[in-house]
């Protein structure tokens, strides 16, 4: 027995109940598109393809009436759009990337932080070159220098106590 829903006949209740259901969606998703954009339309079409919400030929043919209207639209020309699967649609922009202003703008962001990270990366080893080659006392150092420094003075003061104590000790004499 044949259960005919719309244009279209299917062979068993299951597929005509599943159509029936996909034939209200149909109805309800047309009601709401008939006032909204073609961009607002196009989110609607990826979406239902997305989620894979029509499956009988029904369905089917409703999707490819979408898309053949929005192939035709021609605020949409930039835009890709794709095909519905298992369906006679003809891709002719399959080469064709979607041009999205935010991804071109995501891409430059990406190449201004990539160019300073290298340039931080460069001037961090250029500190740690300097630091290393460096006489003067630094933060990492200055302990040790300073140290260092005041060791020097102690035992030249020391050996310029003991020369003047022996000289004291020769006038005495």
């Amino acid at each position: 027995m044949a259960y005919k829903i719309g244009e279209f006949t299917f062979d068993t209740p299951e597929e005509a109940r599943k159509a029936k259901k996909e034939a209200e969606a149909i109805a309800y998703i047309t009601k709401q598109m008939k006032s909204a954009s073609p961009q607002a339309v196009l989110k609607l079409y990826q979406q239902m393809l997305e989620k894979d919400l029509f499956q009988t030929k029904l369905g089917l043919a409703f999707l490819t009436d979408i898309y053949d209207n929005l192939k035709k639209e021609k605020s949409l020309a930039g835009f890709f759009i794709p095909p519905v699967p298992g369906s006679d649609c003809k891709e002719t922009d399959k080469k064709k990337k979607p041009v999205d202003k935010q991804i071109i703008m995501l891409k430059k962001q990406v190449h201004l932080l990539m160019a300073l990270c290298i340039t931080m990366a460069i001037i961090i080893v250029g500190m740690f070159v300097i630091n290393a080659t460096s006489t003067h006392p630094t933060v990492l150092n200055y302990e040790e220098k300073l140290i260092d420094k005041y060791a020097g003075w102690e035992k030249e003061l020391t050996e310029r106590e003991a020369a003047v104590y022996k000289k004291e000790q020769q006038l005495k004499k």
